[in-house]
């Protein structure tokens, strides 16, 4: 009989998630009063995965959180637009105040574009001195 294997998801603990592969056997296998048909996969080879991943919505918690995904310096862009929306909504609405906002908030993603065509390098030189 051809091995049968399967995967999953699973939300551990933390907030993350985890990708699993099992294989079914058997016999069953009991570990921590859980029975199961399923196993950890008896060889290991290289997978692939091709996902699309996009990050959580932001809250306090995530930017002050030890996994950052926007650098620290680009916070500031994100409450400048947080500023330009709250000026343009309708209950206090100011446009000029909105539009100055905007203006900022695009000068910082220029800027984080720029860092992110360069794939983070850092150009330097190798200065030759005699000793």
């Amino acid at each position: 009989m051809a091995l049968q294997r399967y995967w999953y998801v699973d939300n551990g603990q933390g907030g993350r998630t985890r990708l699993a592969i099992v294989e079914k056997s058997n016999s069953s296998v009991t570990k921590e009063t859980i029975t199961s048909n399923y196993t950890s996969v008896s060889e290991v080879k290289d997978i692939r995965i091709y996902a699309i991943d996009s990050p959580d919505d932001y809250t306090i918690d995530n930017l002050t959180s030890e996994k950052k995904e926007i650098p620290l310096r680009y916070h500031e862009g994100l409450v400048y637009k947080v500023i330009a929306n709250g000026y343009k909504d309708p209950r206090n609405q100011k446009m000029d105040v909105a539009q100055y906002f905007d203006k900022e908030y695009e000068i910082i993603l220029k800027k984080a574009k720029k860092q992110a065509r360069s794939n983070m390098q850092i150009n330097g030189f190798v200065k030759q001195v005699s000793y």
